[in-house]
């Protein structure tokens, strides 16, 4: 079984640690402590570097142009769903930039351990605003394994494993390999009320997460921004994944909001995209 995480849980069987840094978010606010990786590691390297991690500067900005700019600190008006959550960055940026209400989804016990330390040295104010899920999103209730890049633990991938592109030397060590709880996301959150934003990053599990969406609850999201990137669908047979957001209702975007025509559906792509309900 699994519980929520809980942020007072100081439990570490596995003996993971961290290296405390300065977090600030894409506007400034935070200064607070973040726990990152002690070893070498992509997004721990540069939130080390510069005090955050670029890739979810982009979320706040939706969120602006969704819910409406507004301050962190003020009551949360909808929500944020966080699909493949890491180490926190993006929980982090959305808590400081944004006024968001989050739920996130995380399976890798090796990346929660820093999350769930970061959060526990926030402010309760900040926690109240977070729920983590210590599980995998899938097409149906299950359990599986999820196994690490040794030098990018954000290549985390459900029952496969592809290396990197770009980054030379990369393998997946026994160690980092942990058996993990498969849930559908229409079986965790309920049709309710409207969520404005989700990040989905999940190393090509992106099919098996939308088939467990299920349409009610699709219904109820107005953006996904989500990483197209072949090379890891191609591992799940996803090579369909365009078309099976538009058959929930969404438009599909470029970054510099170019629409994707579906004729341009099934074009080998590597970037970030966003599925958007039509106004």
């Amino acid at each position: 079984g699994w519980d929520i995480v809980d942020f007072e849980d100081d439990s570490n069987p596995h003996g993971f640690e961290c290296d405390w840094v300065t977090y600030k978010s894409s506007i400034g606010n935070g200064g607070v402590d973040m726990c990152v990786h002690p070893f070498d590691d992509i997004v721990s390297n540069t939130i080390r570097k510069n005090g955050h991690w670029n890739d979810c500067h982009i979320l706040s900005r939706h969120w602006d142009a969704a819910v409406g700019s507004v301050g962190s600190e003020s009551v949360p008006t909808s929500i944020f769903v966080d699909i493949g959550g890491n180490i926190g960055s993006c929980i982090m940026e959305m808590l400081f930039s944004a006024n968001a209400a989050i739920i996130a989804f995380e399976p890798n016990p090796k990346n929660l351990f820093p999350m769930r330390e970061t959060i526990s040295r926030l402010h309760k104010s900040y926690q109240a605003r977070v729920v983590v899920f210590p599980i995998a999103l899938g097409s149906v209730e299950s359990s599986n394994i999820i196994a690490a890049a040794n030098n990018n633990m954000g290549n985390s991938q459900v029952g496969s494993t592809v290396k990197d592109l770009d980054v030379e030397g990369q393998k997946f060590d026994e160690k980092d390999k942990f058996e993990i709880k498969v849930e559908r996301l229409d079986d965790i959150l309920k049709p309710g009320p409207e969520i404005s934003l989700v990040k989905m990053d999940a190393q090509g599990y992106e099919c098996k997460i939308l088939e467990g969406m299920g349409k009610d609850l699709a219904s109820k999201i107005k953006h996904v921004h989500f990483e197209k990137a072949d090379l890891f669908l191609n591992a799940h047979d996803c090579n369909d994944l365009l078309p099976r957001f538009r058959d929930y209702g969404f438009d599909i975007y470029e970054e510099n909001d170019r629409l994707i025509k579906p004729e341009e559906d099934y074009n080998q792509m590597t970037y970030d995209l966003d599925a958007k309900k039509p106004k």
